[in-house]
């Protein structure tokens, strides 16, 4: 029955440089450089009372100043262009943390930590990678 006035993701940080990190559908982006950041989360609740937060984080440093090597007549441009460059999983991968924050207008805040490996391994083979988190490791501590 809680009524929520904001939700915002908070100490964002990763261990590369140039992670860029976007709400899908949304004008809202963070630019981690070696710093911690915040984004508010634009939401809505649906029927059920449920929020779908998706989020798009990419590393818009992995093919900088790349060529595309002589011989190469066709570029796939998903994940996959990671292998035509020669990129290796271990190499791209990266830490991503973040709180996620629920306020309420009341003014209590749940609050949850995440803490990802990225990408998955399957961007290089299959060119994309989508997860859908399980609620499991969703658990909330009021603050």
């Amino acid at each position: 029955n809680a009524e929520i006035s904001e939700i915002t993701l908070s100490g964002i940080k990763a261990n590369k440089d140039g992670i860029v990190v976007s709400q899908i559908d949304s004008e809202n982006k963070v630019i981690l450089d070696g710093k911690t950041d915040n984004l508010d989360i634009e939401y809505v609740l649906d029927d059920e009372g449920y929020i779908l937060i998706e989020l798009n984080i990419m590393n818009e440093n992995l093919l900088k100043n790349w060529q595309v090597p002589e011989g190469i007549n066709e570029l796939i441009y998903d994940g996959r262009i990671l292998k035509t460059a020669g990129l290796k999983y271990d190499s791209i991968k990266f830490n991503f943390e973040f709180k996620l924050n629920i306020v309420e207008t009341k003014g209590k805040t749940s609050s949850m930590k995440v803490n990802l490996t990225l990408p998955y391994e399957e961007m290089i083979t299959e060119g994309a990678s989508v997860r859908r988190l399980s609620l499991t490791n969703f658990k909330f501590k009021v603050v």
